[in-house]
């Protein structure tokens, strides 16, 4: 055939049909290709779900969760539900918190292999490799997390006609409404933002209580997919959702996109919104009064907006600086002035948290030119305002959010609104993967062996040297800048957690001798201790008590270390408070 064809026909045509087999198959072997073709192997196809279509490589649906319709319906006729486990399930659950309580990821991956649909075990896994920048992976694990959940729904459970109920009290539903707002997030960083405002409108309908802060992002997901009509019918139905400080802002930049005609489905460079496609004919003379006219009445009210919540614009602006916007001395001086001057003075913290979720969601809609144009005519109306009127604008807001040191928000972490997606440092990484994520005690959490790798993963190896080799508690307290009742349980630590001694380092001759590349790839390994690297900036400081050089900087950093060990150390007979759910 190659000769007839030629190869890259051929090998065109095998490759077409290798893609063409079954998910699961596309590089099996020549014999289980055989197998299949033959009709002897079979796989079965996983449904496809309302929120999750599965992937081919996804393996079969375990089950274990399902749903039930949990007591009486709510006041308004609608029945509320809930998640319930099976035994084996319950089983794997116990499992999976002892291998939480060992801080170790490695485990929990073990445990994902045997039960791929443990949803609290891809919750996790979704987080450690999002913080790791491993996206695709971190999508999959949450993508297959909802898939388990929604296979589980009860027959009667339809979240599309927003007549069902679930109470995010009960632990087992908490799973849901954490995977849910976390999709919301994951699509609106992809720009899937109408795909995100549906998720959105779906946790609301489950719970319109909103304990995950879906009101807090439903208004910049709105004004993104260019829903602005939804965002108008969203505050007029409850008035105490329209005085929110971003539903008050929000609702004023919409009304301005929609009358200059912008949208979010092609967004423009740096500001996220471009002008309509079509364009508009020219306005006539009575058009553009109108025009005018709405113009200055939108600047007025967003003046009032202003007078209500001042705090926003300088939170915002403090924001916006970092991206090179509002540096101008025309910005200077309005701030200078009431009611903007002492805005940030506010003896609410549930408006202090509610406010910094705003800016840290919204700061990059109001950084285009013409929305920062409308905000500085808005802060200029406000600056000029009467001292009386100001008062009364600051009366109303204080009436929404009267003076308290209790954050009803605090429940909700303005990362979590954010599009920047924190990482791991390094070091805390390497520990991860090589056996423990955090220092334990001895004896503490899932058992000794966990505790003594996770305990020698985040102390340095000379540290531990000399704990062995009978220093005392006031001698490693001077060297490493802590009290010495720290010392003195870090040295009870080290000593009762039956740590072995660090592996010798490597010869100088025998690292000379050896091949660049060998030595490399033998340093890679974790019982290879190839000794520290040489500082060759500074002179070394001296030499110890048994006589070995060592270097101030790699002990140096070994007080933050002994510190956090000493104190695990000290209460590691206290009793742990157990966690509902992976907030």
């Amino acid at each position: 055939m190659r000769k007839i064809f030629g190869s890259k026909v051929v090998d065109a045509e095998a490759k077409s049909k290798q893609q063409a087999l079954p998910g699961g198959f596309a590089d099996a072997s020549r014999s289980v290709r055989r197998m299949l073709a033959r009709g002897l192997l079979k796989r079965v196809q996983l449904k496809s779900g309302m929120l999750t279509t599965p992937k081919d490589h996804w393996p079969p649906f375990e089950g274990g969760i399902h749903m039930e319709v949990a007591g009486k319906p709510t006041a308004d006729g609608r029945p509320m539900f809930r998640y319930t486990h099976s035994p084996a399930y319950h089983g794997v659950q116990m499992v999976f918190e002892q291998s939480q309580a060992s801080f170790d990821p490695n485990s929990i991956l073990a445990l994902l292999e045997q039960h791929p649909y443990h949803v609290d075990s891809l919750l996790a896994m979704h987080e450690l490799y999002r913080s790791m920048g491993e996206v695709a992976s971190s999508d999959e694990m949450l993508e297959r997390c909802i898939y388990a959940l929604e296979m589980a729904w009860h027959p009667y459970f339809n979240p599309a006609a927003a007549n069902t109920r679930m109470d995010y009290g009960l632990p087992l539903n908490r799973p849901l409404f954490v995977a849910l707002f976390k999709q919301t997030q994951n699509l609106s960083r992809r720009g899937l933002h109408g795909t995100a405002l549906e998720y959105a409108k779906l946790l609301l309908g489950m719970d319109p209580t909103d304990p995950r802060g879906v009101l807090f992002c439903i208004d910049y997901l709105a004004i993104r997919a260019g829903q602005f009509n939804f965002l108008k019918r969203l505050t007029t139905q409850d008035e105490a959702i329209s005085q929110l400080p971003n539903f008050v802002y929000s609702t004023l930049l919409a009304d301005f996109r929609e009358r200059t005609g912008h949208t979010a489905s092609k967004q423009g460079r740096g500001s996220g919104f471009a002008p309509a496609a079509a364009a508009a004919p020219a306005p006539s003379s009575s058009n553009s009064e109108a025009e005018a006219g709405g113009q200055a009445s939108l600047e007025s009210r967003l003046s009032q907006a202003v007078m209500m919540y001042p705090v926003v614009v300088v939170r915002l602006m403090d924001k916006l600086k970092d991206k090179g916007v509002g540096k101008d001395a025309e910005w200077g001086s309005l701030l200078e002035k009431a009611p903007l001057r002492h805005a940030d003075d506010l003896e609410s913290a549930s408006l202090s948290h509610a406010v910094d979720i705003f800016v840290e969601r919204h700061h990059l809609l109001w950084k285009a030119h013409d929305a920062q144009r409308l905000l500085k005519d808005a802060c200029t109306l406000a600056v000029q305002a009467s001292p009386e009127e100001q008062a009364n604008w600051a009366c109303v807001s204080h009436e929404m959010f009267p003076p308290s040191q209790d954050n009803h928000y605090r429940h909700l972490r303005v990362a979590d609104f954010s599009d920047t997606v924190s990482a791991l440092p390094p070091e805390e990484l390497q520990a991860a993967m090589g056996g423990g994520m955090g220092g334990m005690a001895p004896g503490a959490g899932a058992g000794g062996a966990h505790a003594r790798e996770a305990l020698q993963a985040n102390l340095p190896p000379q540290l531990i040297e000399m704990v062995l080799r009978g220093i005392n508690a006031q001698q490693l307290a001077d060297r490493l800048h802590i009290p010495a009742d720290q010392a003195a349980a870090l040295i009870q630590a080290v000593r009762g957690g039956g740590l072995a001694a660090p592996p010798a380092a490597i010869e100088p001759e025998d690292l000379d001798a050896a091949n660049p590349w060998a030595m490399l790839l033998r340093t890679l390994l974790p019982w290879i201790n190839a000794g520290q690297a040489p500082d060759y900036d500074q002179q070394d400081d001296g030499e110890s008590d048994d006589g070995t050089v060592e270097s101030y900087n790699d002990l140096a950093g070994a007080g933050g270390a002994a510190e956090g060990v000493a104190g695990e150390a000290e209460g590691a007979h206290a009793p742990a408070d157990e966690e509902d759910d992976l907030d």
